[in-house]
């Protein structure tokens, strides 16, 4: 069995009484690994602290002893995700199951981490709950209508994949995107659904009025298009006007929305958004 040996203080970590605190904590890995029998260690643990993350996450590195394909040992920069009181174990363990599901190890060391095992200990009648994760760089900085739109482009392939492979995230957010040397990576997954049957099934125009999302067929991909700015409100259209039957009358919606800048001067936050047409280049190839 595979065993996680963190030798350093774990903050909020139960512990016997008169245990020091530095005494090492070694946690089993819960259910089948990918590297069955190795015992790893952590020597210390670097927290990554944001107001939006609701378990212990902290950056560490794990040494993986060496072996019959590993001449000597092995250091791997991975995230440590963790549960302490036992609180939060059920939700750990949801998203666990998401990594190693069949669709999700398709997807990992792509848009998705490396997901290296869950690992538990009990410890004065608590559950330290433990995913070791690859380190893939830092969420992204900006919202999305504010982004380089090379990095968009990407982040809508990416999930669209993610869909065909029957996986939805469930919280698409800067925050859960990191940059891993330009191409998105996917991570916290606890509100992650699996058995998806992405129904998109309009082609996208932008600069038109956003279709509702049962004309689009896919919530969450039309969410996220929708957060990019690549399609306008429909309050945007002026009073009197009534458009219905949406595929027949993109190009009308178009008109409105040209008009509703020209005649009402709307000034907008970023109108390099769809600057030289790129949006248009991305809605195309998603429509393929």
């Amino acid at each position: 069995m595979t065993t996680l040996n963190i030798l350093c203080h774990i903050p909020g970590a139960p512990r016997p009484p008169g245990m020091p605190k530095d005494t090492p904590t070694t946690l089993s890995v819960v259910g089948d690994c990918d590297f069955p029998n190795e015992e790893w260690t952590v020597d210390t643990l670097d927290a990554i602290e944001r107001p939006w993350i609701s378990s212990d996450v902290y950056r560490a590195q794990i040494t993986r002893p060496k072996g019959p394909d590993r001449p000597e040992d092995t250091v791997v920069q991975v995230v440590l995700k963790m549960d302490v009181v036992g609180g939060r174990r059920p939700v750990l363990l949801k998203e666990a199951s998401v990594y190693k599901g069949e669709d999700g190890r398709a997807l990992q060391g792509d848009m998705l981490p490396v997901f290296y095992g869950g690992f538990e200990a009990t410890i004065e009648f608590n559950t330290v709950t433990c995913l070791v994760l690859e380190y893939c760089g830092e969420p992204m900085e900006k919202p999305f209508r504010d982004t380089d739109i090379a990095f968009l482009h990407e982040i809508l392939l990416a999930l669209r994949a993610m869909h065909r492979q029957g996986i939805t995230h469930g919280d698409l957010h800067p925050r859960n995107i990191l940059n891993y040397n330009g191409q998105p990576v996917f991570v916290d997954l606890e509100l992650a659904t699996l058995g998806h049957k992405c129904g998109t099934r309009i082609k996208l125009v932008p600069r038109t009025l956003v279709p509702s999302v049962r004309e689009y067929g896919c919530a969450e991909m039309h969410d996220l298009i929708y957060r990019m700015g690549c399609w306008e409100p429909l309050n945007y259209i002026p009073k009197g006007d009534h458009i219905v039957n949406r595929p027949e009358l993109e190009a009308t919606a178009a008109q409105i929305f040209e008009q509703i800048v020209e005649e009402r001067r709307i000034t907008y936050g970023s109108d390099e958004r769809f600057e030289n047409g790129q949006r248009l280049d991305i809605m195309e190839e998603l429509a393929d």
